[in-house]
């Protein structure tokens, strides 16, 4: 009965969950890093994920805290 109730006041925005968007983003780092190295591999530096995708286009838009209200409990409840 450990897992019946979240352990952390915390929950997504918007969203479940963020697996595909960052499957997306890692597949579209190593396609980079590829390119990158096949130009020249003596000067390989790895891309900025900022620069390969656009953070804002993935399904969740972050965390937010319950707060401090009185419903915080049922909430809680998974």
């Amino acid at each position: 009965m450990s897992r019946s109730f979240r352990h952390t006041a915390i929950h997504g925005i918007a969203g479940q969950s963020d697996k595909i968007g960052k499957r997306i983003l890692h597949g579209k780092m190593r396609a980079r890093s590829r390119q990158i190295l096949a130009k020249d591999p003596e000067e390989f530096a790895a891309p900025q994920p900022e620069v390969v995708y656009n953070e804002w286009s993935m399904e969740k838009d972050g965390k937010r805290w319950f707060g401090n209200d009185r419903d915080a409990k049922k909430y809680m409840r998974k």
